[in-house]
């Protein structure tokens, strides 16, 4: 079945012309993306080996954010383009570790989906509408960044400056 669902998913990307870099968390193998290959998956590890591009290149390119409960979706949150929460394992991951805050559903400003179906239709939903949830997003990145006014490289050049100078 698993395989029947990678290649219904990478039919899915074929059609919809859609190729998805995928970097997985450190604790987590290829097989968790995907068991086989696909012209239409790129693995961030395999482009960074090559030196092709960074994780922040990447992301101020991409149209669309899958995370699961990394805290890149919060930087991604300043690019406005919409992300998913892909959260396929929420169940296991709630039984074997604790997360930042009781629910973090209240602070995904996307759809969170639990199975491929619903991956493929968010991922539908969101090139056809990438403002579906833009007053969440709004709203979360001001909980998160207090100050979006371009000068925070300057607020951290006074702040280690003030460091070293005691």
């Amino acid at each position: 079945e698993i395989l029947e669902q990678e290649n219904d998913f990478n039919d899915f990307l074929r059609v919809e012309d859609i190729v998805v870099i995928a970097k997985a968390h450190p604790m987590q193998t290829r097989s968790t993306i995907s068991e086989n290959q696909s012209e239409r998956i790129f693995y961030f590890d395999d482009l960074i080996q090559e030196n092709v591009i960074n994780l922040q290149e990447i992301m101020a390119a991409s149209d669309l954010l899958i995370t699961d409960y990394s805290t890149a979706c919060f930087d991604y949150l300043l690019t406005d383009r919409p992300a998913i929460y892909n959260f396929y394992d929420y169940e296991t991951m709630k039984e074997g570790r604790t997360f930042f805050i009781d629910s973090v559903s209240p602070l995904c400003a996307g759809d969170i989906v639990y199975n491929i179906q619903e991956l493929k239709d968010a991922i539908s939903l969101n090139i056809k509408d990438p403002n579906r949830y833009k007053e969440k997003k709004k709203l979360v990145r001001d909980l998160i960044f207090t100050q979006q006014d371009g000068h925070s490289t300057e607020r951290v050049k006074s702040f280690i400056y003030s460091l070293i100078q005691g």
